[in-house]
């Protein structure tokens, strides 16, 4: 799992996990993409859906840097925006 919204320091830590991976084995490795923010405001915590164009960004490092495949967390922050984005990844 890879939890940032920094698109910069996401291809950071794919890239040191490319670089960790035991011989043969990085195509079994699945990034983690973080779909959504969580902030503490006013002493409570915030979560809400990313913005679409961050998710994107983080989904062309992942085929970038050739992983075969990615995970999204979490189910209940993925907005119709996300959705789409990720519908035209796969295509």
């Amino acid at each position: 799992m890879n939890y940032t919204a920094d698109p910069a320091e996401f291809a950071d830590l794919l890239h040191a996990q490319a670089d960790a991976a035991p011989a043969g084995k990085f195509g079994s490795i699945f990034p983690g993409v973080q779909t959504y923010d969580s902030r503490v405001v006013n002493g409570k915590r915030v979560v809400k859906s990313l913005d679409a164009e961050t998710v994107r960004q983080e989904l062309n490092i992942v085929r970038e840097q050739g992983y075969s495949g990615f995970y999204l967390f979490a189910y209940n922050t993925l907005s119709r925006d996300i959705i789409e984005v990720v519908r035209q990844f796969n295509n």
